[in-house]
């Protein structure tokens, strides 16, 4: 798996982790509360780890990088709305199976 953002900077709503656990109690493996009241910290790269093993990928491997915590190399919509930037970079991700 490519860059992407890392559980650590991925705080969400609680919202967003009630929905996620409405379309699978399961999926409550992939958050850790956060330091701050009502939110969570989701482990996308985990998520679709799972999901890839599920469709029988044989492979994974996981660069571990994280576009949020490394600007001068990656865009992150979410730094830049942390950051009050109107305008950001937009990345693509593929999956070959």
């Amino acid at each position: 798996m490519g860059p992407c953002i890392r559980q650590h900077n991925y705080e969400i709503h609680k919202k967003f982790y009630d929905l996620f656990l409405s379309n699978n109690p399961l999926n409550k493996n992939y958050f850790i509360n956060s330091t701050n009241k009502n939110r969570f910290l989701f482990d996308l790269p985990k998520y679709c780890y799972d999901k890839l093993i599920k469709c029988n990928a044989s492979e994974v491997d996981d660069l571990q990088i994280d576009t949020y915590s490394n600007p001068n190399n990656f865009f992150s919509c979410r730094r830049a709305f942390h950051n009050n930037q109107k305008h950001f970079g937009c990345q693509i991700s593929v999956i070959k199976l």
